[in-house]
């Protein structure tokens, strides 16, 4: 069967009567659009501070001010607006201030040589490139128009320097406080937050303190079925929908919804957005499109794939490839995402890893989320991930690195075929051993790890993605 033509979850197939007609596609500008709204609507609580409140309209007439040359330095709109922050000085720890730049190689950014260093002064920097003149386009703006260039994660590479921005204590206490009905963010976020509130004082939080909350988006990074579970029954988000995108998609181009059915909410990550095309391929050959249900790598098109990496041809080739089967008009290239995915008979997709976190063992391809999602099903688990580390008898085995629910986290590593000093540790023995025995219950014996790493947290990018090179990294160093 060819997928390409069952992919489309609004082919009559496939889709309800009320997304048979996909919606238009919008070239509305974002203050234009923004604009509509405030029309429409009127006053509504924008930004949420203990004082006061921040109306969409006064943030819109800040917004639209000309910008003064190419920088837009946006922290004075925002002082400007709210007596919170307006209080506070840009050296606060509370905004930090941008103090250095650093230039780096591939950056469109780079000044004359002669006239700064490559660390120089933020401000520095400014004086040379404000003007009084307000800044007009030179021609009329059109779609297509590149809007940013935007650096992606690091969870291939080196990460991006980031303060930690993220207290899973405010949080929860802002959505009792506030009565909140909607909570976002990665997988990581959702899991902090459930541990905080597992570890927090009794009375803390009262009992139906998370009552309010029904809805919001989990994205970012595979969230796996066990956590979803934990979200709807805990935090009381039934309503929890899923986005699967990337940067370079700009970024959602899969989502569930609310009226899905309870076991794609919790095992996909939805189907595809309107004007948006997917396909599974084959990894190895890129023009065969697989069966639904076959594992491959998954591939987008349409109006939000980026136009390349910039001044990286080389790299954009690798992942962009042109279909002139596409009609002119229309976007023609393919952004293969290094995903690996399958498709089901309805269009739902399930992302099952990163083709490049595949275990190959003795032969046999090894997929790590199943075996994370097993790990995550057991009580004494708050998050798992699956590497492979090399082994001279199958070529990888099995390791995996555990965060456990309790504070005391044993940091030691389990070997199930050698005893040293590292497994000296008896309670770590007995938790490795518990695990390895869930596993061994619900997963064929090929898949149960072999090694396990206690850790108490993942090194991250600055989104919030595991970084599992990384974790391959201080595996095999502990090995030697």
């Amino acid at each position: 069967m060819d997928i390409e033509h069952q992919r489309d979850p609004f082919s009559p197939k496939h889709t309800p009567k009320d997304r048979l007609k996909q919606p238009p596609l919008l070239t509305d500008t974002v203050p234009g659009h923004f604009k509509k709204i405030v029309d429409a609507h009127g006053d509504r609580t924008a930004i949420k501070t203990p004082e006061p409140e921040t109306y969409i309209q006064w943030t819109q007439q800040k917004s639209e001010q000309p910008s003064q040359g190419p920088p837009r330095i946006n922290v004075p709109i925002f002082k400007d607006i709210t007596d919170d922050l307006s209080a506070r000085k840009f050296s606060s720890q509370k905004i930090p201030s941008l103090e250095q730049v650093i230039l780096v190689e591939n950056s469109g950014g780079g000044v004359e040589s002669d006239q700064f260093q490559p660390f120089v002064p933020f401000t520095a920097l400014l004086e040379s490139s404000l003007t009084d003149n307000e800044f007009v386009p030179t021609s009329a703006l059109d779609p297509y128009d590149i809007v940013n260039i935007q650096f992606t994660s690091g969870t291939t590479s080196m990460p991006k320097a980031a303060w930690e921005a993220f207290s899973p204590s405010a949080t929860l206490e802002a959505v009792v406080a506030e009565r909140g009905t909607a909570l976002y963010g990665v997988p990581t976020m959702f899991i902090s937050e459930l541990d905080h509130l597992a570890f927090s004082p009794v009375g803390k939080f009262p009992p139906d303190g998370f009552a309010s909350l029904r809805t919001g988006i989990a994205a970012g990074s595979p969230i796996a079925a066990a956590l979803m579970r934990k979200l709807h029954r805990i935090f009381n988000l039934t309503e929890l929908t899923i986005c699967y995108g990337m940067t370079e998609t700009s970024p959602v181009s899969f989502m569930t919804t609310t009226d899905d059915p309870m076991d794609k909410r919790v095992n996909s990550v939805g189907r595809l957005m309107p004007h948006v095309r997917g396909k599974i391929v084959d990894p190895h050959d890129r023009s065969r499109i697989l069966q639904v249900g076959e594992r491959g790598e998954l591939a987008v098109s349409g109006y939000l794939t980026m136009q390349g990496y910039w001044n990286d041809e080389k790299r954009t080739s690798d992942v962009l490839v042109k279909d002139e089967s596409i009609k002119e008009g229309d976007y023609q290239f393919w952004m293969h995402t290094g995903d690996e995915a399958l498709m089901d008979e309805e269009g739902y997709v399930r992302i099952t890893g990163r083709i490049k976190d595949l275990i190959i063992r003795g032969g046999e391809n090894i997929h790590p989320g199943e075996i994370e999602n097993c790990l995550l099903s057991h009580a004494a688990v708050s998050d798992a991930s699956v590497v492979g580390l090399k082994d001279y008898k199958y070529g990888e085995e099995v390791a995996a690195f555990v965060i456990l629910q309790n504070s005391k986290k044993p940091r030691v590593l389990e070997d199930s075929s050698a005893i040293d000093i590292l497994m000296r540790d008896f309670e770590a023995r007995r938790v490795a051993t518990t695990l390895r025995e869930h596993v061994a219950k619900h997963l064929s014996r090929h898949l149960v790890p072999k090694r396990f790493f206690f850790v108490d947290d993942y090194p991250k990018t600055a989104s919030g993605k595991v970084q599992k090179y990384k974790l391959r990294e201080m595996g095999e160093a502990l090995l030697g």
